[in-house]
């Protein structure tokens, strides 16, 4: 009898890719610390299962690994990453015994089903236009369900074909859906009897509206109205002048992007008139002119800070109404295009990105249904580079936080698997490090820093300049890039890191405060990287709990008094 079922992985991440083949598999070994060698992750490909158009299998060993393929029309395309989904159980067998694993088409006729009992759904949706507009009709949504056995043994693929609500007036109209990727299940075989389903992603395109071209065609009257509008509020304004023109060179800089864009025309389908390529913020309320020019006139507000090169995110927070709703919305992360209707005018753009629910439920069984979750995302475009935080730290801290608490966590036959995971971070690190550009990276965010004062009515952040770019090697055109590496790399040597912490008594004030409500950038580390909730990153509380439990342990060691010198007594002369 079967008492419960679950997807493995239970979440895992699709990414897109307009190759016909699959990503091959590959996985991250140990840092290269060869003499010559570059001291970091290296990644080697792995053996990886390849699925035929009947769903059978075939395994093969890379010899090379590639992330792109090159097609003799297209060009070179992203490979995307496909994952499987393996069902997985619990089932008492025929001796009373507790078992658990992969679920089988054996199994399941020893235990009195068939896999056509099993029913596989999956549905993926976007709804990045929705949670804009609030209307039904900007949803786009796929759905596909299939009998465990292949439908009847066909074990095709099936693609999962996006389309809106039919709620008018609905962006995606009925007639033309946005391809949202497919999905197939896998023939079970001698070699691999479980039940899979592979997940492939879309190829990571752009749809429109079908008045793409008109729209462009307006770009000069648009230019015309914003320049006319711009001289109007400068004559008003005085001695602020000059800052309404540069507000007003900085949005029609902007718009001069979309100059000689174009797409196919396939890709041109949406509904023009739905809600998302109407939608313009600050919308309702509008944009009220006579509060921003009075705020421009504040002697404590210096919109000067906010023109400059850094996040821009705040100047269109305070050129809205004071009561607009902004979401939680950072430039760039839909298109627009500054108009008279408003300073963000939706394009009405989406793209084929989702997330979803795969589903399997067993007929005839009394089982809450197996579910995993997938998430489509773009390209891994330095896979051999891996952040300080990642998802699995994020999870970890939220079902395993306590353990890092427990002074048993770093000691006896864990204290292996502590200084790994110790070791891990500041590999990290270093990846982050050699990927980032520290010497911009410092100049944007002392930038943004004097961007979120003037928001906040200060005159000036209070944080000093994060780094100043000291004396670097002769031509070295990024000194503040260059003296990070060599710290990391110094870092990411066990001994060096041990070193460093008994040395270091303060080193863990360095750490940014998980808890903490500093809105400014500052030297505390991580250093240099924003969080999701658009404030300075940190490490999880778990990491962080994990650092203090070993930092304490390691300063044991200059703590604990030297051995006694061994007695003479008793030994020969």
């Amino acid at each position: 009898m079967i008492t419960k079922i679950w997807l493995y992985p239970p979440l895992a991440f699709a990414r897109v890719g307009g190759a016909a083949q699959a990503c091959d598999n590959f996985h991250w070994e140990d840092e290269d610390l060869s003499p010559t060698g570059t001291g970091r992750t290296r990644i080697a490909a792995a053996t990886t299962l390849d699925v035929a158009a009947d769903g059978s299998l075939r395994a093969r060993q890379p010899d090379v690994l590639s992330f792109k393929s090159t097609d003799a029309k297209t060009g070179p395309h992203f490979r995307p990453v496909s994952p499987f989904f393996e069902l997985h159980g619990e089932w008492t067998d025929g001796y009373g015994q507790q078992q658990s694993g992969p679920i089988t088409t054996a199994l399941l006729s020893e235990l009195g089903y068939t896999p056509r009992q099993l029913r596989w759904t999956v549905k993926v949706a976007n709804l990045k236009a929705w949670h804009f507009t609030g209307s039904q009709g900007d949803i786009v949504r796929a759905e596909v369900s299939m009998a465990g056995d292949g439908d009847g043994g066909k074990y095709q693929a099936m693609p999962l074909l996006g389309h809106s609500p039919a709620v008018e007036p609905r962006l995606v109209p009925a007639g033309h859906p946005i391809p949202m990727g497919q999905v197939q299940l896998v023939r079970p075989q001698d070699k691999w009897p479980g039940l899979r389903m592979r997940f492939t992603p879309p190829a990571g395109l752009v749809y429109a509206p079908s008045d793409l071209d008109a729209r462009l065609g307006r770009l000069d009257e648009i230019r015309q109205q914003i320049q006319h509008t711009a001289d109007e509020l400068a004559g008003a304004l005085g001695p602020l002048g000059p800052l309404v023109q540069a507000l007003a060179g900085m949005l029609l800089k902007g718009n001069e992007l979309w100059r000689g864009f174009a797409l196919p025309d396939a890709r041109k389908i949406l509904n023009p008139k739905a809600a998302w390529p109407q939608w313009a913020w600050p919308g309702t309320p509008p944009l009220d002119i006579a509060a921003v020019v009075a705020r421009l006139q504040d002697p404590g507000f210096r919109i000067d800070g906010l023109l400059g090169h850094g996040d821009q995110s705040e100047l269109i927070r305070n050129l809205g109404a004071p009561d607009a709703d902004a979401h939680n919305m950072p430039l760039g992360i839909f298109a627009y295009m500054a108009t008279p209707a408003g300073l963000l005018s939706s394009m009405g753009f989406v793209d084929d990105i989702s997330d979803g629910v795969i589903t399997v439920e067993l007929e005839g069984a009394k089982l809450e249904p197996a579910r995993a979750r997938v998430v489509v995302a773009p390209p891994c475009l330095a896979p051999d580079r891996r952040m300080p935080v990642s998802v699995a730290d994020g999870l970890a801290d939220r079902v395993a936080r306590a353990e890092a608490r427990e002074d048993a966590w770093v000691r006896g036959d864990n204290e292996q698997q502590s200084d790994a995971e110790v070791h891990d971070i500041f590999e990290r690190a270093l990846e982050t490090a050699w990927l980032q550009n520290v010497d911009a990276a410092c100049d944007f965010f002392d930038m943004e820093n004097r961007n979120r004062a003037a928001h906040l009515g200060n005159q000036a952040p209070p944080v000093p300049q994060l780094w100043k770019t000291g004396p670097g090697a002769p031509g070295d055109p990024l000194p503040l890039t260059t003296q990070a590496r060599e710290a990391h790399r110094r870092l990411a040597t066990p001994s060096a890191l041990q070193a460093y912490a008994r040395r270091g008594k303060d080193w863990l004030t360095q750490l940014r405060d998980p808890g903490g409500d500093n809105l400014y950038y500052d030297r505390a580390m991580p250093g240099l990287m924003r969080g999701s909730d658009r404030r300075p990153l940190h490490l999880t509380r778990r990491q962080v709990e994990l650092l203090k439990q070993w930092t304490r342990r390691v300063r044991e060691l200059d703590a604990q008094p030297a051995p006694a010198p061994a007695s003479d007594e008793g030994q020969p002369s």
